[in-house]
């Protein structure tokens, strides 16, 4: 935020990535901003409502785009956004536009990997205070790892969890470990977890955001918060790298009229006029671009800053830690994001150059074998509770606004051989829980059950 003495202006801004949320509301003579929902919410100068029309894109997608919130009077500056604010009112929007494309590169080499990641995650360990690393055993938290070794022979904590039942290969990690001197902290994450930091991370979230792994990564902060202050994370590499599995496909996503989600999966009759991107889809469809670079792109626009990075915000902050994305960085954009897409995606490998890096520079680690993450068995887990969902879900009104009451029932009885329908009822599951205790103002203690029982 920048104020003009002279001209009596306020000038709002976001980094073009969304790195840190920032919201406002209208009100008479002004705009008041936050980087906090909550803190709006709560000032009750505005009428709270939700959005059905957000409501339906967060069910669909897990989270909501664009300008618009879960609630229709507060706003979001989107990334890369800046707001000229004069006498009360918003004079100008100016919307920053991504780097713009170079020569493709058709060829690199570990020289170019080395210098370009190298010199961005120089400039992110710097810090006055102690910093740890965030390990899911990806790809892109290796490659963090790995050149964090490279700039610093100092002794380096990272943490990890374990997911219950989930099997680990310890034999691996003390490898990397010895060779990178550096100590693991690994937190177990159980079943039960799951359903008892529910309501905690409900609470803290601000906008509901239904990434299953905002959970552990809410008890690996807890835990990791009691020695740092700065946690090092990977956010962005599956975007920058092409990463996700279903770039793969990319050739099929813009057949379709929209990016279909959950709901959809559903096959539930909706009114699809609802689901508009602000970045729509004609636009990225304009944009001179492989089909690759424009899936990545409408990741970089909508599931970057709306889903990963509020979820990493949201965690660590409320623990009094920052979070820092050495992966996320407007240079490695411009020489990363152009390179030819056969380099990226290759015999059925996304990330194909850097696995490749990585598997020339550490001899004991598989780059191509399948990395895990922080994914919860949310489709062994949901189904076990089953019967409790069928019994208490119908009864949450806001839920009526899209489904019957035997609708919800049905859907939480079809989870045993229907798996399909195991990710759209986790949506309700998480919005209840939001719903319950940011609007209803339930009390945040207690397990899932606890709170939607009252």
């Amino acid at each position: 935020m920048l104020y003009s003495i002279k001209k009596k202006k306020t000038i709002l801004g976001r980094d073009i990535f969304g790195i840190k949320p920032l919201f406002f509301i209208n009100i008479k003579g002004g705009i008041i901003f936050s980087s906090e929902m909550q803190s709006l919410r709560n000032l009750n100068l505005v009428d709270n409502k939700i959005s059905n029309k957000k409501l339906l894109e967060f069910l669909e997608l897990q989270y909501c785009s664009g300008r618009g919130t879960i609630h229709k009077n507060i706003h979001r500056i989107r990334p890369g956004e800046i707001l000229m604010v004069q006498n009360g009112r918003i004079q100008k929007s100016v919307l920053q536009k991504f780097p713009k494309k170079t020569t493709i590169k058709k060829n690199i080499d570990s020289n170019f990997i080395q210098k370009n990641i190298s010199e961005s995650i120089s400039v992110h360990l710097r810090s006055d205070v102690p910093y740890c690393l965030f390990f899911s055993g990806g790809i892109d938290s290796m490659l963090i790892m790995y050149f964090m070794n490279q700039i610093s022979l100092k002794k380096k904590s990272a943490y990890k969890v374990n997911i219950e039942n989930k099997r680990t290969d310890n034999s691996i990690l003390k490898k990397i470990s010895n060779q990178f001197n550096i100590e693991f902290n690994e937190i177990s994450f159980t079943e039960k977890d799951f359903w008892n930091l529910l309501p905690f991370a409900a609470k803290q979230i601000d906008e509901p955001v239904a990434d299953y792994a905002i959970l552990p990564t809410f008890k690996l902060a807890e835990k990791a918060s009691k020695d740092f202050k700065v946690a090092i994370t990977g956010e962005g590499g599956d975007e920058l790298f092409g990463g996700y599995g279903r770039y793969k496909s990319s050739h099929y996503f813009f057949r379709q009229n929209f990016y279909k989600g959950a709901l959809s999966k559903l096959k539930k009759k909706i009114n699809r006029e609802n689901l508009i991107f602000e970045t729509n889809q004609l636009f990225i469809e304009n944009l001179n671009f492989t089909k690759l670079q424009k899936f990545q792109y409408f990741d970089f626009v909508n599931w970057l800053p709306n889903n990963l990075l509020v979820k990493l915000d949201r965690c660590l902050m409320s623990y009094g830690m920052e979070g820092r994305t050495p992966l996320i960085d407007k240079k490695l954009y411009e020489s990363f994001y152009y390179v030819n897409d056969n380099l990226k995606i290759k015999r059925g490998f996304g990330k194909y150059f850097v696995r490749k890096f990585l598997d020339e520079n550490i001899e004991f680690y598989d780059a191509f074998s399948k990395k895990k993450g922080f994914t919860i068995p949310i489709y062994e887990w949901i189904p076990k509770k089953s019967e409790k969902l069928e019994q208490l879900l119908p009864r949450v009104s806001i839920l009526s606004n899209f489904f019957e009451k035997e609708e919800i029932i049905e859907l939480c009885r079809s989870t045993s051989n229907q798996k399909r329908n195991i990710r759209i009822l986790w949506h309700l599951i998480f919005f209840t829980a939001w719903y319950k205790i940011n609007i209803e103002k339930k009390n945040a203690n207690g397990d899932f059950f606890d709170i939607i029982s009252n």
